[in-house]
């Protein structure tokens, strides 16, 4: 089987044996065939290429200023590739096994509102003593050591910026 052969073999495949949708066929398509293009470019091609012919693949997408997390699909889609041709005997390992990826970037918390924290305040069950000493303690000290208050400063609201609310300024 020949290069040209193989990635419309492992599309089949995809569909048949794990039922990808159309969506997440397609994205595979185009992750392969940019690498596939890379590859010959370089002279060789699924079955022969190595780590230093990925880790090249992997500094043009950085050169191209790709995303983080498209680099990592793109990454993730031609360890499947490699991986689907070890499992046909076709490759002996997977080139991508020892390649680093990019470093993602943490995600910063969302958010939240002034009408989340009020709500959040108001919260309190006053069915029970719990919530009836919650609800006590929003009532005649807003900014106490309630959990709800002690987490909405963890959350980067500073103690006098929370008194002052509780006055009814802004901070």
């Amino acid at each position: 089987m020949n290069d040209v052969e193989l990635l419309p073999r492992f599309l089949d495949d995809m569909l048949v044996e794990h039922g990808l949708s159309a969506n997440t066929l397609e994205a595979y398509r185009h992750d392969l065939e940019g690498l596939a293009d890379h590859l010959q470019r370089r002279g060789t091609g699924w079955i022969a290429a190595g780590r230093d012919d990925l880790a090249q693949w992997l500094e043009v997408m950085v050169r191209e200023r790709l995303a983080p997390a498209s680099m990592a699909r793109k990454r993730s889609s031609a360890g499947r590739m490699f991986r689907w041709l070890a499992a046909r005997e076709l490759r002996l390992d997977d080139p991508t096994d020892l390649l680093e990826g990019p470093k993602r970037g943490r995600r910063l918390p969302k958010v939240l509102s002034e009408a989340d924290v009020e709500a959040l305040l108001a919260a309190p069950d006053r069915n029970d003593d719990l919530g009836l000493r919650d609800a006590a303690r929003r009532m005649s000290k807003p900014c106490s050591r309630h959990p709800t208050v002690t987490m909405i400063w963890g959350c980067a609201m500073p103690r006098g910026g929370c008194r002052s609310l509780a006055r009814g300024t802004r901070p």
